[in-house]
């Protein structure tokens, strides 16, 4: 289907497939109709308090239906929705609404001790509302304007179309901030129609397919596969606020969910709880980005629950996925260690350093084009596209290209060693690491070192009850890697710093600042430990109804033409 906007989208829904289930929490079930029902209301009542096209509105939420509620309603305004990661702290909060310049927020009263003290000298943080039980005073209760907008705009006839038009700023997604500081990618409703386009060809999803939604929803893989792509085709999204491997498990067997959106530090934790296989034997797939998962993990995984996992390499800045795998591109055992081959729609170059194209097999630095790469970084307000290279946009990450047009990711270009004047790539040196049977987790960096310019430092944290030494360590690198590609310094840790996905924020190292309290794996997840309650994130599933509710007592042998060149 041809859109400009999610809400193309939702109205050929919201008529083909009213009654169907839109998004399920606990035993709350809204449907398509009474979804855009919803939302129509909402947004008239936000409009009411002055909300319209080109405002920005930060959205501090945990995975509850309040989420893609306010979500949509705003998006239908034509206001900017600005998703704010909510382990931000007080600094980061600040800085994000600074480079947004956001106009106000909707959050969960419980991050409202970091929040706002974080906006307090902000004068152009105008509106202010929380969801929950204890609102904090002077601000607007999500819940009661929700049920007066049910109220008193029963009348709407119903329109599903926005106020914005299809270049207009839609979303700023924070990266991640792997690097330093979280910059802000801003897309338009057409990058996003255009994301949703390409994924639901390329995991040919029909309305049949019920999705799990887990990963927090304030990050672009999470909101654009587990939530924007179900709504977009008709399926269904089962929101979860927080990883519980059993709770995953539950709701997978309960809900025959058929699409697991993950992240790869998911899997550990799953296949230490092993399920039965009859538990998940309604995934057709788990759809996984975000950092890189073990071979040997992704392996034990698909060989003892008969399940594939479609590995795809995407940037907060071209969201949810440049490259992916797929039920008609699958991984090939000659493809082990491919990214996936790129969506339709997205251009794919590797360059050397002088912008000149690299042969087959080559590495170099990835540049992608394509129609849902960020309109450019926000900053103070303004959009910024000086990213851009002719177009093209540098990712900074280093791979190549085989002749089948397959990529293969190597390394942050930012994280390659350079150990006198010879390249180390980390990722060789995590890969033989990781093998070790003693380790769990493993990165490695570079340090300064007065002869060789950088030295490779290996941090390692140990499996459970194990103990091992750094001779030991080094001597298991020698087999495979040659001498000066072996840690010189190993350094063991009991936990390393990871993003909401993942993936191991090396500067923090690089930088000596002290890791993030991180939970055993078992119980790691991506919200704090006051989320969790359910009275504390949400009403209980019959009030989250009564909320809602306030006003009302395939299968094909060909190939798709979703295959495209690489350059």
């Amino acid at each position: 289907m041809l859109a400009n906007t999610l809400f193309d989208f939702l109205s050929r829904c919201s008529l083909n497939y009213a009654t169907r289930d839109c998004l399920i929490y606990g035993e709350t079930r809204l449907n398509y109709s009474y979804f855009a029902k919803v939302i129509e209301r909402l947004a008239a009542g936000l409009a009411e308090l002055g909300l319209q096209r080109g405002h920005r509105l930060a959205l501090m939420l945990p995975n509850v239906p309040q989420f893609p509620l306010v979500y949509y309603a705003l998006l239908k305004l034509g206001v900017v929705v600005v998703p704010l990661n909510v382990l931000f702290k007080e600094s980061e909060i600040h800085s994000a609404f600074e480079e947004a310049g956001a106009d106000g927020f909707i959050a969960w009263e419980g991050f409202s001790p970091r929040l706002l003290p974080a906006v307090a000298d902000l004068k152009s943080c105008r509106w202010q509302i929380f969801f929950g039980e204890k609102i904090p005073p002077g601000t607007i209760d999500l819940t009661h304007l929700l049920a007066a907008s049910m109220q008193r705009f029963d009348h709407l006839s119903g329109d599903n179309k926005t106020s914005a038009g299809p270049h207009d700023p839609a979303v700023i997604f924070f990266t991640a901030g792997a690097t330093g500081l979280p910059k802000g990618a801003v897309f338009s409703h057409a990058n996003l129609a255009a994301a949703i386009s390409a994924c639901w060809k390329n995991f040919a999803v029909t309305i049949d397919d019920r999705f799990l939604a887990v990963i927090p929803l304030f990050h672009s893989f999470g909101q654009m596969l587990a939530l924007n792509l179900p709504l977009a085709v008709g399926a269904s999204t089962v929101l979860l606020p927080k990883f519980d491997p059993p709770a995953i498990v539950e709701t997978i067997a309960k809900e025959r969910i058929t699409h697991f959106v993950a992240v790869p530090s998911m899997f550990p934790a799953l296949l230490r709880l092993a399920p039965e296989p009859a538990q998940l034997a309604s995934l057709k797939c788990c759809l996984v980005s975000g950092a890189l998962l073990q071979a040997r993990v992704r392996d034990e995984f698909e060989q003892r629950y008969r399940i594939p996992i479609y590995e795809g390499y995407g940037l907060a800045e071209c969201n949810p996925l440049i490259t992916a795998f797929s039920a008609w591109i699958p991984r090939s055992p000659d493809k082990a260690c491919a990214s996936g081959f790129p969506l339709k729609g997205m251009e794919v170059a590797v360059l050397d350093a002088a912008r000149r194209q690299m042969p087959d097999a080559k590495i170099g630095e990835i540049f992608v084009r394509g129609p849902w790469v960020m309109q450019g970084y926000m900053q103070h307000g303004q959009i910024s596209t000086g990213a851009f290279w002719n177009e093209w946009l540098p990712t900074g990450d280093l791979g190549m290209l085989d002749r089948e047009g397959f990529l293969y990711l190597v390394d942050r270009k930012a994280d390659v060693i350079m150990k006198s004047g010879f390249p180390v790539y980390p990722s060789e040196v995590e890969a033989v690491l990781s093998q070790h049977p003693k380790i769990d987790e493993c990165t490695v960096i570079g340090v300064p070192d007065r002869v060789h310019g950088e030295e490779v430092k290996a941090y390692i944290v140990l499996r459970p009850g194990q103990m091992a030494t750094k001779e030991e360590m080094v001597e298991f690198c020698k087999i495979p890697l040659a001498f000066y590609k072996c840690p010189r310094h190993i350094e063991f840790v009991e936990a390393l710093p990871h993003s909401v996905t993942g993936k191991v924020l090396k500067h923090l190292l690089r930088e000596k600042k002290p890791a993030p309290v991180v939970a055993p794996a078992e119980s790691r997840q991506p919200l704090p430990e006051a989320v969790t309650a359910p009275s504390a994130v949400a009403p209980a599933p019959d009030q989250v109804a009564a909320v809602a509710v306030t006003a009302e007592n395939t299968s094909t042998e060909t190939m798709p033409d979703n295959v495209t060149t690489a350059n």
